[in-house]
């Protein structure tokens, strides 16, 4: 991989992983029509890297969970299952593990034995139609609910949709805000929710992948690609966030018919 190669596909992660239209979608666009194709060890980097402006952008919400998780678990012995849940920020960290186990689950079936078949550009066609009619769904939804007001079934359900963006196509971003939104959360819990929830789906993943690097590592290409996505994922998330605020949402589904349309008839 050259420095160029690491610049688009490091723009292209920085773009896609945030806006509702699909990196897994999008790389394998990547692979077919210009035979780009990141290697295990810039993925998982550059993962990293995506983890870190999510940290960076909500250090204050992530300190804020942690510091809940470990306050409910000294509780726990005298509070009984009550501590998890008595204040937003634990209901909120107890939420986010509920959520991560079906995200879990889903998430190594496709990887184990579906990844293949589901890489085809036609099939990444069809499931950013998919990904269309779930953001087209949230026009004028949203409520009022915040952290306080969620439960288990708003985590597994966010948890489900997140572990079916395992296949390419299928947007995390998209589902996962979608989900909130249809549950009725608060447009700005909902994001924050699902950016705290990325946080350890990537982190496994990355972790996971990065059992399988071998070899010397071209580090050049690795930072130059790191750099980038999170340059370029730092405004991307910025904007996405004010065009939430908006409610415009789910104007990223005319994009993702536009191109999946295109998948299917051209491929």
């Amino acid at each position: 991989m050259n420095i160029l190669q690491a610049v688009i596909l490091g723009i292209l992660q920085g773009v896609t992983e945030w806006f509702p239209v699909s990196s897994s979608g999008h790389l394998v666009l990547a692979k077919y029509y210009l035979d780009l194709e990141p290697s295990l060890s810039f993925d998982v980097f550059v993962h990293f890297g995506s983890a870190a402006v999510v940290l960076l952008i909500f250090r204050k919400e992530v300190h804020a969970v942690i510091t809940a998780f470990f306050a409910a678990l000294k509780d726990l012995p005298a509070q009984g299952s009550s501590a998890l849940m008595n204040t937003p920020e634990r209901r909120l960290a107890f939420l986010i593990i509920i959520a991560s186990i079906p995200t879990g689950i889903i998430g190594l079936i496709v990887s184990y034995f579906y990844e293949g078949i589901l890489s085809e550009p036609r099939t990444v066609g069809i499931a950013l139609l998919i990904t269309a009619v779930v953001l087209l769904s949230t026009r004028s939804k949203g409520g009022n609910r915040t952290a306080k007001d969620m439960n288990i079934i708003d985590a597994l359900l966010v948890g489900t949709m997140q572990g079916m963006a395992a296949v390419p196509g299928i947007s995390r971003s998209g589902f996962t805000i979608s989900g909130g939104l249809l549950r009725g959360i608060d447009r700005r819990v909902a994001v924050r929710y699902s950016f705290l929830l990325f946080l350890p789906a990537i982190l496994a993943a990355g972790l996971l992948q990065a059992r399988d690097i071998t070899g010397d590592l071209d580090y050049l290409p690795i930072i130059v690609g790191v750099i980038t996505a999170m340059v370029v994922g730092y405004i991307t998330i910025i904007a996405l966030l004010k065009l939430i605020e908006r409610g415009w949402f789910h104007y990223f589904a005319i994009y993702c018919v536009t191109v999946g349309a295109f998948l299917i008839l051209t491929t």
